[in-house]
């Protein structure tokens, strides 16, 4: 059994080992985009929108906690403790949109519950406790 840290937050997992295959799926016409850019094009190519939106998340991915299409943190800002081991954290939303004007970064702010650090400790300890 292996338990990692990130922050405040700990997990217990156990060990496996996983086979990975990359292979090459496709590749992403950018110039449909450059065509709506240019108000060439009516419609918003959403196969480079998708792109554009993975290459945007590649960073916060690494920084932060992704849940979903948003990112949490808890140094984003300060905890609020919501009682019974859980706590709220700032996070945010982004995406690119396609505007009259050509692409916006939409950027929204999010509040999720997590479960409080000390809390999810104790419960690692008497899990492991608990196996022996």
């Amino acid at each position: 059994m292996i338990i990692y840290s990130w922050g405040n937050i700990w997990s217990c997992r156990r060990e496996r080992n996983f086979k990975v295959v990359i292979k090459f799926a496709a590749r992403a016409d950018l110039h449909h985009l450059g065509e709506f850019l240019q108000g060439r094009q009516a419609d918003a190519p959403q196969e480079a929108l998708q792109v554009l939106d993975i290459v945007l998340r590649e960073l916060p991915t690494q920084r932060f906690c992704p849940v979903g299409r948003s990112f949490y943190s808890p140094n984003l800002g300060r905890r609020q403790q919501l009682g019974e081991g859980l706590e709220s954290w700032r996070g945010f939303y982004q995406s690119i949109r396609p505007t009259q004007m050509g692409l916006s970064l939409n950027i929204g702010k999010k509040f999720d519950s997590f479960c409080n650090g000390g809390v999810l400790k104790m419960w690692v300890i008497w899990s492991i406790a608990a196996s022996f």
